[in-house]
């Protein structure tokens, strides 16, 4: 048996070519190619080519008890074990030196030359000493199980192991499911079927739910799903602490309606807190104070209301600072306010009655005509209001009567004029309405008849077209109904020609030459005889001149894109081509300015260099050489004026250099004639030139001098001893002749 297994064994391995590591090799050899030698200590080797051959690993069977190498070939595995098996001879203990070298091999797998010659001399020198060794059957057995059955066991531990772990890892994946089924929360609960007779949970997570909103009905709705509860139930805790908290938001809710003032949804609200509620005592107590407070301020209201009908001002009065002690702010603040504010409004319309009263005792349509005025500014919620109704509608119907007696005596304008004074009023007789319809729609009418604008209006047609709707509400029976008929078809012409003429505009606004000659054409639809003829005609007009405007725009695009470079050939360039414009055209006075524009900027391009040079003279002190460069740019030219700006600020700066140089002289002239030395005064304030700018001054004392001189001259002659006296009298002074210096 044991011998079966092992040649079971041995089979096995050579059909899976096991070397001594434990490694299957594929690679197949020759039994020609391996020399075996029998040599303790040492392995077999195999040898290497001469030129480049890699090392080939060979077959290794550990079969002996000293781990020696026996090479196996596959095609002679059966051979090599069936020799080894029955081999009983033993191996000479020595082997020749040449068993021990390698077989050299090339590239292709084949022994060289080399190598076959040492294989045949190995050959020779072993075949007569030496023989296979023994196998060891119990260390080939155990190679046999470590490296064939060892891999099996282990791949069957691996799938093992493998399956082990998936059922580990399924149950894993349905512990988990199971803990994120137990963890996750329950479906949601439908709180529209939830009653007073669901489950507890349900009944608070709704309660919850509704209440979260925040208004009055939801709090309400909550905590009746839950007041009914008894100590007994799991979940009483919460519901008791959700009943407190949002009775507190009702009571909240409920204060905030009562300072509003509203005292009904107040109390009703504050009634719906839970008698179990914490704040249900506090809230009743509210309930009692607002009612009691309430009480006292409509009793105070009240009275004030009286005294306001009575016209007791002072009273009324009082009732507001009977408002303001109460404690609540819609008494005390809202309406002690009203009331203030109603207690003036009442008082001016009593004033406003009484003064129309005192109006009316006139007569006159005119007087009656502003007691209604001032009846009519009365408010409708007034305790005068009615009274101001009965006396309005007495002089309504004088005002009337006044007016239908103008109307039958041709007093058409007077019968309008009283009319509008008067307020429509459907309890008037229907003749009465049929005036002031009349009235009313002339008035609306005129708005528009009377318009001085050229260009046609939305509020126009709006003030015809309602003009047109009051006037049709006269009946064929009525007195007016003739004249009315005769208006509508002179104001129906009217609101025709304007709509025309309000299309014309529209479309030309759009200025476009397509569109002004569409306008052009719409407006020419309007007859010579149509009443808007006269403004049809202005209109084309100006559509006529838009569009040569146009049509001379490019002259005047190509004229300023000559005149945009500055250089005077290309502003001369455009000013002949602005002047292409005829004197009929609409834009000619577009080209003119753009003309004048342009030489004025040649001019200026011409005489800038002559101003900049009198400036620089200027700026160097050379003042008249800088006025005589100036005076060269002529009038009418575009630096003109800036030329004689400069050229008298130089002249006033010369002229206050002259003054400082020639004022002393004159000082010393005026010393001189003071002291009666005329002759002298004369001779120093004659040093100033003609052209000095203190010329003038010099002359005029020179002159007032010499008659004072000649006046004395002739005193003297007449006496000649006043000459010695006046000598002798006279201090000696040195004189300096003119033009020296002292």
């Amino acid at each position: 048996m044991w011998r079966l297994i092992n040649v079971w064994m041995l089979n096995l391995a050579a059909s899976q070519h096991i070397d001594s590591d434990g490694v299957m090799v594929g690679k197949q050899f020759d039994r020609s190619d391996v020399n075996e030698t029998h040599n303790p200590g040492k392995s077999v080797s195999r040898g290497r080519s001469n030129v480049g051959s890699q090392p080939i690993q060979p077959l290794k069977i550990s079969a002996f008890s000293k781990r020696r190498e026996v090479p196996v070939k596959d095609t002679h595995t059966d051979t090599v074990l069936a020799s080894a098996k029955n081999s009983d001879s033993t191996v000479a203990p020595h082997a020749p030196a040449l068993a021990s070298k390698t077989i050299e091999l090339g590239k292709s797998g084949k022994p060289t030359k080399s190598a076959k010659l040492a294989k045949s001399t190995k050959a020779k020198a072993s075949r007569p000493a030496y023989r296979l060794p023994p196998v060891d059957l119990f260390n080939l057995q155990r190679t046999i199980v470590q490296q064939c059955l060892v891999p099996t066991l282990k791949s069957k531990m691996l799938r093992m192991s493998i399956a082990w772990l998936g059922a580990v890892a399924a149950i894993g994946s349905a512990t988990g499911l199971a803990f994120l089924w137990l963890a996750s929360p329950p479906p949601p609960t439908d709180c529209q079927t939830v009653t007073l007779q669901s489950p507890e949970a349900h009944r608070l997570y709704c309660a919850q739910e509704k209440a979260n909103s925040g208004k009055l009905d939801d709090l309400v709705a909550g905590m009746k799903l839950l007041q009914q509860w008894t100590p007994e139930q799991p979940l009483y805790r919460e519901a008791r602490q959700a009943i407190d908290d949002w009775s507190a938001l009702v009571l909240l809710s409920a204060r905030g309606r009562m300072a509003k003032g509203d005292v009904k949804q107040a109390i009703e609200a504050a009634n719906q807190i839970p008698a179990a509620s914490e704040v249900y005592l506090e809230a009743q107590e509210e309930i009692a104070q607002w009612r009691q407070e309430w009480q006292h301020g409509d009793v105070i209201y009240a009275k004030a209301q009286e005294a306001i009908k009575a016209q007791n001002w002072k009273l009324a009065s009082q009732q507001v600072l009977e408002l303001g002690y109460l404690n609540h702010e819609y008494w005390r603040i809202q309406q002690a306010d009203g009331l203030s504010k109603q207690i003036v409004v009442e008082k001016q319309a009593r004033i406003s009655l009484t003064q129309a009263q005192k109006v009316a005792k006139g007569g006159t349509p005119e007087v009656l005509g502003q007691a209604l005025a001032l009846v009519k500014q009365i408010p409708s919620n007034t305790y005068a209001s009615p009274e101001a109704q009965t006396v309005l509608q007495q002089w309504s119907q004088t005002l009337i009567n006044v007016g239908l007696q103008q109307w039958r005596d041709g007093d058409r304008p007077g019968a309008m004029a009283t009319a509008l004074q008067i307020p429509l009023n459907p309890s008037l007789p229907s003749e009465g309405r049929d005036l002031i319809q009349f009235s009313q729609a002339q008035t609306l009418a005129n708005k528009s008849l009377t318009s001085t604008q050229t260009e046609p209006t939305w509020s126009e047609i709006w003030s015809l077209l309602e003009a047109l709707a009051a006037i049709q509400q006269i009946a064929p029976e009525s007195i007016f109904y003739a004249d009315a008929q005769a208006e509508r078809e002179i104001w129906q012409a009217q609101l025709e020609d304007l709509k025309q003429l309000g299309l014309a505009h529209l479309t030309a606004s759009l200025n476009d030459r397509s569109a002004l000659q569409f306008a052009i054409a719409q407006a020419n639809l309007i007859r010579v005889d149509r009443p808007r003829s006269t403004q049809a005609q202005t209109l084309i007009a100006q559509w006529n001149q838009k569009i040569q405007q146009l049509d001379d725009q490019p002259y005047l695009a190509r004229a300023q894109n000559w005149a945009a470079s500055g250089q005077i050939p290309d502003l001369r360039t455009a000013i002949a081509q602005a002047n292409q414009i005829p004197t009929d055209r609409a834009a000619w006075q577009q080209a003119q300015g753009l003309i004048a524009q342009w030489y004025q900027q040649i001019q200026t391009i011409e005489d800038q260099p002559i101003l900049d040079k009198a400036q620089a003279l200027a700026k160097q002190g050379k003042l008249n050489e800088a006025i005589a460069v100036a005076e060269k740019i002529q009038p009418n030219r575009a630096l003109y004026n800036q030329a004689q700006t400069g050229i008298n600020d130089w002249k006033n700066k010369l002229r206050d250099a002259e003054i400082a140089a020639d004022q002393p002289i004159l000082d010393r002239a005026y010393g001189l004639a003071a002291r009666q030395r005329l002759t002298m005064a004369i001779e120093v304030a004659s040093q100033i030139a003609p052209d000095r700018a203190l010329y003038d001054e010099a002359q005029a004392a020179i002159d007032i001098w010499t008659d004072e001189r000649d006046s004395i001259w002739q005193v003297w002659a007449d006496d000649p001893s006043l000459i010695e006296e006046a000598n002798s009298d006279a201090p000696e002074e040195d004189y300096n002749e003119p033009g020296s210096s002292e």
